[in-house]
């Protein structure tokens, strides 16, 4: 076990820091690793903030002691979209919630829905015409918006929904997402945002009675909790609600996270068309597994690849609820923590020529240990329980695309991460498809 020095910062420097993670909080953390080193203490609004980016470190507070930390402000603002859900929930409430949840999870049949993502992905291709700009950021999130409605509600959105709901859904969620910046301590635009809200969650009641409607006897994730959460009455206020906390946050987190993933993985490939050739030979040779889908190694590596170098998850926070120390580091009550796998994940001791895209380096051959530092969906009681659902659909929606065209970015260079709530591309990716053979 190691011992870690804490650097604080000046005075000086610590108003410095502050005001740049305003602004500017990717480069200031990773500036504030590489000259200060593994754990540094600054101060941001009155309360001490400590910034750990060691992996032994990350995994003492995200697993072995957990039981000392709590939420962090940002997520105790989402409550206003996300109320009591997974994500957002108090800490005693949350162990037994998400252990009815994770119930949920592994009686859900996901596997059967593969075709049915394939499906999805072929209309979507389908929809574009060649040689024609496309907003593919917006059709990527439409895409995954559909997809996880499609695991959550066993419903297909444009068959089975309005137009207008789904909208409601797509731009209102974002935006709300949009509101929500690490390190302030209010919302951007607040009016807007609690218009946005009010909307979105309006959508979800609506979902939710169209689907009850339906009959709720299935084998989907809906009618699990649906059944777990009403064996009394259908009628019973408190269990819809929280049903629709626990349905919104897995909307939103689902279809951004993946969503993005998948952006940033199509700016890489177009950025590194050596890649791109390789996975368009693999695509045509590679082996299916029983569902019909390549999800082998080279679509695995890519996508690993692509979340480490932009994790759609790029900062967690926690605040100390009982005093503690992790590896030698004095903790007190109400003291904040910061992780983010953007910075870890670029350190050269974990992840050799850190900042290039190298998917062959997930190979089992070449991490030497470095897994340890990589942890994009988070870890202990709070991982993202969608972890492996994520990487399911992504897997199935990138094989499927890159088998029928080729996505050719327009103006890619201009492309910056945007670290709000999620870290996704600004502006939107455009592309001009190139088809390579009918869906």
């Amino acid at each position: 076990m190691i011992n870690l020095t804490v650097t604080r910062l000046s005075w000086w420097t610590g108003i410095w820091a502050s005001v740049n993670l305003l602004n500017a909080p990717l480069q200031t953390l990773q500036q504030l690793h590489r000259k200060y080193g593994d754990v540094v203490s600054f101060s941001i609004r009155g309360r001490n903030w400590y910034s750990f980016n060691h992996p032994d470190a990350i995994r003492e507070i995200l697993l072995h002691k957990a039981k000392f930390f709590s939420r962090p402000p940002i997520l105790k603002r989402a409550r206003a979209i996300m109320g009591n859900g997974l994500v957002t929930c108090e800490e005693a409430f949350h162990r037994e919630h998400r252990n009815s949840l994770n119930q949920a999870f592994l009686q859900s049949n996901f596997a059967q829905y593969g075709p049915k993502i394939e499906s999805l992905t072929i209309r979507c291709v389908n929809s574009w015409k060649v040689g024609k700009r496309i907003n593919l950021s917006l059709e990527i999130r439409r895409l995954m918006l559909r997809v996880i409605a499609l695991l959550l509600f066993d419903v297909d959105i444009e068959e089975e929904i309005d137009p207008e709901t789904e909208n409601v859904i797509l731009t209102d969620g974002a935006f709300a997402v949009s509101c929500l910046r690490p390190f302030r301590s209010s919302f951007l635009r607040p009016s807007r945002f609690k218009s946005a809200t009010s909307r979105f969650l309006s959508a979800i009641d609506n979902l939710m009675k169209c689907r009850i409607a339906r009959g709720c006897e299935g084998d989907d994730l809906f009618s699990h909790l649906f059944r777990a959460n009403n064996r009394s009455s259908a009628e019973n206020t408190a269990q819809l609600r929280q049903m629709r906390d626990d349905l919104s946050t897995l909307l939103l987190a689902g279809h951004h996270t993946t969503a993005h993933a998948l952006e940033w993985t199509f700016w890489l490939l177009d950025r590194h068309p050596e890649v791109q050739n390789q996975l368009d030979r693999f695509s045509t040779t590679a082996s299916l597994d029983d569902h019909g889908y390549d999800t082998t190694s080279m679509i695995q590596n890519v996508l690993n690849e692509a979340i480490r170098l932009y994790p759609p998850l790029w900062i967690m926070g926690r605040l100390v609820e009982e005093e503690t120390s992790i590896l030698n580091v004095q903790l007190s009550h109400g003291t904040g923590v910061v992780l983010s796998p953007w910075v870890t994940h670029r350190d050269s001791r974990w992840f050799s020529e850190p900042d290039l895209f190298i998917p062959s380096r997930w190979s089992n051959t070449s991490l030497n240990g470095a897994e340890k530092a990589f942890f994009p969906f988070g870890d202990g009681p709070r991982k993202c329980i969608g972890d492996r659902l994520s990487m399911f659909e992504s897997e199935i929606v990138l094989s499927t695309i890159i088998k029928h065209c080729r996505l050719n970015l327009i103006e890619s260079e201009s492309v910056q991460p945007d670290p709000g709530f999620t870290l996704k591309p600004f502006p939107d990716l455009w592309v001009v498809p190139e088809l390579k053979y009918a869906c």
